[in-house]
Formats: structure tokens, sequence, C-alpha cells
């Protein structure tokens, strides 16, 4: 029904005001059925509400009790990691006082490799404080707040300071020994992954590694050749070594690099001891150390500044001023003395004076005579190779300037090692690494790490003009130098010094390096390099040059059906005169580095290949299980040593020799067991 408008007087002049009235008259059944259905609706949206808080009510307590059995679980991992590590600790604690009375007959393979903390190389996602670092592997160690344990240091104290970018690279150091914690290392390194703060962690092994020394066994066709009659052959030219030295029975050494010939571009008389051949040039020699010999001459050392990374040592640091024999290696018989003495051999090659230019046919000579060495004594033997004191050498070359770095040592890949290479690169510095041999193990064909990586010079081995198949080739070569029959200095047991014969991709790349040595003293030194050819790092000018100018002996061209250079051995055989005589290179004309992914398994010296993938090891346990070999040897070497001190002592009338025995071998036969725990673990 609707309502009228009526009308009612106003009090302004009697005006009317209209009003509304209205009524709404209401079915009183429509209006029960409405509120019926506003209350099934509510009744409903309310049976909905309560439903769906019942499901998320449910959810909540699946989560809240999975998070409960999650903390439970982490806590039982942190609580039975601290236990383990404890009890490592103890056992350490019992090495060292077995070992108290035992410390000089144990500075062998059983102590480098057990008495040594468990080390832990780690790569931040970003730059980070040593603080943060330390607090994050505390918690993730369950140490109580410890902050003394681990310790943490960043990788390159020397170099953080101008390089910040290498701020992201630290070691951890947790005080258990490497012998002892062995079993427990891929735990810790997990508990220190799952933080989410690194890109990587690597575990330090034992040391271990592929070494570029001489192969105990033939590998593959051409693996020798007769003795050449001259000892300088490889320096010869390797074309018309018949017309050049007019030997008697015509015989010609085709594979040789003609440095003789890169002397005559830089003018040194070849009747000269030869040292005007790398004058100023300054080579950093990451090995096993020198020793001064009539081929290697202290006047070719650079003995102040010398370094140790065994004592972190040099003479050219203050805390050390005063010291003298830093970066020497000993001579210990027992202690394979061939592969101890690597770096006098390696080194002779590139440095060696000619003494003897009355008989150039009994001459060791060097490709670079007037060049300096800089050793950096970082390993013990060539097959005795841990990840920090490579590292550390490393880091101190490219503190002191050099311009080539020679590394004729192999292993696999630790990204901490490949950021300091690209740094010594990135300052101008040429870095040659030995592509490495299987060394009488039947290891796969796999060029080993540094030179497996792009960045770095990788140099293959040549034999007498062809390509030697008993070192390891692939796409990451280069190119090759003489492998075989290289003449260089030794010592005999005594000490007597002597000369003989190297083989090994060890030896080619010690003939790069003193190829490296002549080419930057001929275009004035790195910083004429870098202003003639900008915006490209004289690596990368040196390697293009290298393999532009390296050649395949005509010889093979006219004589074999097959490809007449293999695949897999670089552009050819490395040619220091043409090297020299070629013109620096257009900046847009370089290639640049070869960029490929390099394979994601390398070899170690223990015979056992370790999987990686880019850069990063993804199972601990291999790592570790790598170092069963070199735990075995540990016995076996120290069996010599121990013996030896055995009869020493019964002689002397001690009554330590029982001590020796115990100590070294149960030593030994504790990593052995150690390894098996780890294989389970693994």
């Amino acid at each position: 029904m609707y309502g009228l408008f009526e009308q009612e007087p106003q009090n302004k002049g009697g005006s009317m005001r209209r009003s509304r009235k209205t009524s709404v008259a209401i079915d009183p059944a429509a209006l029960a059925a409405a509120q019926k259905h506003v209350s099934a609706v509510r009744a409903k949206l309310q049976a909905e509400r309560r439903r769906r808080l019942g499901s998320i009510a449910a959810k909540i307590d699946r989560l809240q009790t999975l998070a409960r059995a999650r903390r439970k679980e982490a806590a039982d991992r942190r609580r039975q990691l601290g236990k383990a590590i404890a009890t490592a600790r103890k056992q350490t604690a019992e090495d060292a006082r077995l070992s108290k009375k035992m410390q000089e007959s144990r500075k062998l393979l059983g102590e480098e490799c057990g008495d040594r903390p468990l080390r832990i190389f780690v790569e931040c996602t970003k730059a980070e404080k040593l603080k943060a670092v330390t607090a994050a592997a505390v918690k993730a160690l369950s140490l109580g707040g410890r902050a003394k344990e681990p310790e943490v240091a960043y990788l390159y104290p020397r170099l953080v300071k101008k390089h910040r970018d290498l701020r992201r690279f630290m070691i951890v150091e947790v005080h258990v020994n490497r012998r002892r914690g062995i079993a427990i290392g891929p735990r810790i390194s997990d508990a220190i992954r799952r933080t989410g703060m690194f890109l990587s962690v690597r575990i330090e092994g034992l040391r271990s590694g592929v070494a570029s020394g001489p192969p105990t066994t033939g590998t593959g066709p051409n693996y020798d050749f007769a003795r050449p009659d001259r000892h300088d052959w490889h320096l010869t030219n390797p074309e018309n070594a018949f017309l050049d030295f007019n030997l008697a029975d015509g015989r010609d050494y085709i594979g040789a690099i003609d440095a003789y010939g890169a002397w005559d571009v830089l003018g040194v008389d070849r009747d000269s001891d030869g040292t005007g051949a790398g004058a100023g040039i300054v080579i950093g020699h990451p090995d096993t150390g020198y020793l001064p010999h009539e081929d290697y001459p202290e006047s070719r050392v650079d003995t102040v500044r010398a370094y140790d990374a065994f004592l972190n040592a040099s003479a050219a640091l203050a805390e050390f001023e005063g010291l003298e024999g830093i970066g020497r290696h000993p001579l210990q018989p027992n202690m394979l003395p061939y592969l101890q003495q690597h770096g006098t051999m390696t080194a002779s090659a590139i440095v060696a004076p000619n003494t003897r230019s009355d008989r150039p046919e009994q001459e060791l000579t060097g490709v670079a005579p007037g060049a300096t060495i800089l050793p950096l004594r970082c390993v013990e033997t060539v097959v005795l190779a841990g990840d920090l004191e490579i590292i550390r050498a490393i880091e101190f070359a490219i503190f002191m300037g050099v311009d080539v770095i020679s590394i004729s040592l192999g292993g696999s890949p630790n990204p901490g090692l490949l950021a300091a290479l690209q740094t010594a690169i990135a300052n101008g510095i040429i870095v040659v690494a030995a592509a490495g041999q299987p060394q009488g193990f039947p290891l796969p064909n796999q060029v080993v790490a540094p030179a497996a990586w792009p960045d770095v010079i990788a140099v293959g081995g040549s034999i007498g003009g062809r390509a030697w198949f008993g070192a390891f080739s692939g796409p990451e070569v280069d190119f090759c130098a003489p492998a075989v029959q290289v003449r260089r200095a030794a010592f005999e047991n005594d000490g007597t010094e002597t000369e003989g014969s190297g083989r090994g991709t060890s030896f080619a790349t010690a003939l790069t390096a003193g190829a490296a040595a002549l080419w930057l003293q001929h275009h004035g030194g790195r910083a004429a390099v870098e202003a003639a050819v900008p915006g490209v790092s004289v690596q990368e000018v040196f390697r293009h040059l290298a393999r532009e100018t390296a050649y395949i002996p005509s010889s093979l061209q006219a004589t074999d059906t097959d490809p007449i250079w293999p695949a897999g051995f670089g552009t050819g055989i490395l040619n220091v005169c043409q090297l020299l005589k070629a013109d620096l290179p257009a900046p847009g004309d370089v290639a640049g580095a070869r960029r490929f992914m390099p394979p994601n398994v390398y070899v170690s010296g223990s015979g056992i290949a370790l999987l990686d993938l880019n850069g990063r090891p993804v199972l601990d346990g291999i790592i570790m299980l790598q170092n069963a070999p070199m735990a075995i040897g540990t016995a076996v070497v120290g069996a010599g040593r121990v013996i030896g001190d055995l009869i020493s002592d019964l002689t002397a009338g001690t009554s330590v020799a029982a001590n020796a025995v115990a100590t070294t071998w149960l030593g030994a036969v504790g990593s052995v067991r150690s390894i098996g725990e780890a294989a389970v673990a693994a």
C-alpha cells in the first residue's frame, strides 16, 4: 500500500510543506520464509568456515609436528657431529702423545698426511667478513660457540686488500688431524655447506696429485727414442739440425724448439754462457724447491725472495729477515729422491748456463739462461701435493710481481686455485701448466688441473717430432713441447751433482716458460706488451702467437697416411724462434681463451677419478677415498725409513726404536682404517 501526501500549514508566510509518510504491510509467512532462508545460508557459511578452519588447523598441526621432527633430527645430527669431532680430537691427542718422541722420524709421508688440521676450502657467495663465516661454521659444527674452533682465515691474505673479490675465498681449519678426521670429513663439509653461505665447499685430502714426472712404464707408441748425441738437441733448429751442426752421423733431430734461433733474434752469442737470453725476466716456479747445482747456479735463483709454503716464510718478508736457505729441498734417499728433486730438475731446463761451449754435444743448456727463477717450495715430492701450499705459492708469486708462472704440477681442481691464477693473468703474468701423464697408472686420458682450465696455457708433450701418446691430451692442450730426452740437472743420493734425461710434460712446461721469458724480453716486458695490444691480457697474446707459430714437422707431412697431427695435442710443436719473429697482433686478431666446459671427471695421483660438476665436488667421500693408495704408500715408504732408523737406533743403543716402528706404521694403518670408514660413509 502507498501513503498519501498531506499538507500542513507552514510557519513563515503560511506556506505549505510536503511530508511523506510510508507504511508497508509485510506478509508474516513471507517474513518467516526469508528468515528461515537467511538462517540456512548463515549456517551453511558457518559450516564451510568451520571446515576450512579445521583443515588449516590440521595442516598447522602437521607442519608443527614435521618442524619438531626436523628440529629434533637436526639437533641429533649436530650432537652426533659434535661427538664425532670430540672423538677425533681425543684420537688426535693420543696420536700426538705417541709421536712426541719420534718427531724427526715422522717428518715424512705419515706426518704430512696426518698431523695437519682438517682443512676445508670455501668459496662464499659474496665477500664476507671472517667473523661471519666463523660464526656460521661454529654453529654448523655444533661447537658450542667456541669461536677459536674452527679457525677461519682468508685464503689470500696478501692480496685481499688490492683484490677485494678474493675475500670470497677462505679456509676453515677444524682441529682434528686429517688422518683422524677423514671418516667424518664429508659430514663436516656437508654441515658447512648447509649454511647456504657458500658457492663451493671442498675438503683438502691427504697429499696427492697427478705429478708430471717420469711414468714408470711405456704408454702408447713412440714412447721413447734413441738417446741423442747432443744433450741440447731440443734447443736446435727443428728442421735443419744436420745443416746447423754437421753431425757425423747425419742425424736430424726434428721436434726441437729452435731456442738458439731465438737467441740470434735477441742478439745473444751462441758461444757465450747464454745469460743474455731471458735477462730481466722472473719466473715463479711452484715445485719442490731448489738446490744449487753447476747447471742451476744461485746466480740464476732469487734466493732473497725464495719462498717455502710449508713455513709460509721468505727471507723477503720482514719477519724472516736474515734467514738463509728458505725454499731449498732436502736430499732424503728414502723419500724418492728423483721426485723430491723435481724443482731443481725442471728449473735447470730453463736457466742452465752454457758452461762448456767447446763441447755443445755434452752440454746441459737452458732455454733462457739469463732469466731468474723464484723458487716457490710447495710440495714435498712431485706426487705429494696439498692444495693450500700450492695456492699460497701462487699468491706469493703474484705478490712479488713475477713475469711467468711455470706449473709442472697437476691434480684435481680447486676453485680457490683457479681464482688465484685468474688474478695472476689479470695482473699481466703468463701462466703455463703441464697437461700431465698417467704415471704408469691405468688412468683415463684427461688433462689435469690447472692445465684443464681454459684460462691457463696447457702444454702437451712431443717426442722426436711426433705427439707423445704417453701424455694426457684433449681440447685443453694449446701446443706441445719436447717431453722426452730433455737434459736436466740432478743429484746422487750422497749429494754429488749429476745430469740425466728427463721425461714428462713437466719438462715441456719448463721449456715453454723459458720461451715465454725470451718472448717477454724481446718485446720489452709485460707492460710493453699490454701497451702494444691494449684490452687483451699478456697471457692471451702469448697463447695466440705460440699457437699460430707452432709447427708440424715436414717429415710427417711427407710420410704419414694418418692425420698429420693427432687431435688433442694442440696446433703443433713450440717454435721459439718463429714466436719471437712474429709481430704482435692487433687486439681484434687475438683469438682469446678457448672457452669450453671442462669434463666432470678429473684424475688424481692415486688413480681414483674425482667426480666434479661445475668446479664443485659432488661426493666428498670420493675425495677422501683417493687417499687410500697414499696411506698405503705411507706404510710402504715409511717401512724403509723405519728399518733404517731401527738399525741406527739399535746401533746407538737407544730405546726408541720400537716406538719408531709403532708410530710410523700404526699411523699409516690408522690412515687406511679411517679411509675404510669413509668408504662406508660414501
